[in-house]
């Protein structure tokens, strides 16, 4: 390991259980007073379907996709008032905040996440000092590209951004199934579980010695 402390320049992370937090069941237990469908085909709908699927990819704008949550759940409320209710299940994570915060600022960052239009423009409100960790052109949102991981052309954009060998990137996130997909496109990749585990993991591979906050802006 000691032998990669050159080659590690650039770090991809995911931003959903990475650095910020979020629980799916918040906005289905709001949701469930405004429908007659069951908590299941809620959660289905909203977070497993080629719907939201097509909403994370650009290819559903936001009013067309609350339309058809509307008709598919039978919604008696409006696009005002769906709108918190679709939003509000994220919750800071200052340990991974503080922790990308403090990586040394000749390491290049990327931020690349599976993520609708209106979770990153609430995320980038009520989230701000996370997002603002990252250089605005090396954030990829997946609305914005058309496509979502695991798909490779996804990662190659972000590899494209940080403009560095892809020998000498480590992608960070939670989901296994993604780690894969990064590992099969020959990408140094690490599961996230928590901000402690992940800095051990990142000073074992040499990426980090004596971490020091550089990054927060002043």
């Amino acid at each position: 390991m000691k032998n990669n402390v050159k080659e590690i320049k650039a770090v991809i992370f995911d931003l959903g259980n990475v650095l910020i937090g979020f629980d799916h069941t918040i906005a289905v237990k709001k949701i469930l007073k405004h429908t007659p469908k069951k908590s299941q085909d809620i959660y289905d709908l909203f977070f497993d379907s080629n719907l939201t699927q097509e909403f994370e990819k650009g290819k559903t704008g936001t009013l067309e996709f609350f339309k058809q949550v509307q008709t598919a759940l039978e919604l008696k409320i409006s696009y005002r008032e769906f709108l918190p209710i679709w939003n509000e299940i994220f919750f800071s994570k200052p340990e991974s905040e503080d922790f990308v915060a403090s990586l040394n600022s000749g390491i290049k960052l990327a931020l690349l996440s599976n993520v609708n239009q209106l979770h990153y423009e609430y995320i980038r409100e009520e989230f701000s000092s996370t997002i603002g960790l990252f250089e605005a052109d090396k954030i990829i949102p997946s609305f914005r590209t058309g496509f979502i991981k695991p798909d490779k052309k996804i990662y190659d954009l972000a590899l494209k951004v940080l403009d560095v060998p892809k020998e000498s990137v480590v992608y960070v996130d939670d989901r296994l199934d993604l780690i894969e997909a990064a590992l099969s496109y020959g990408i140094k990749s690490i599961q996230f579980k928590t901000a402690q585990e992940l800095r051990q993991k990142f000073q074992d591979l040499g990426i980090i010695k004596d971490a020091k906050a550089s990054r927060r802006k002043k």
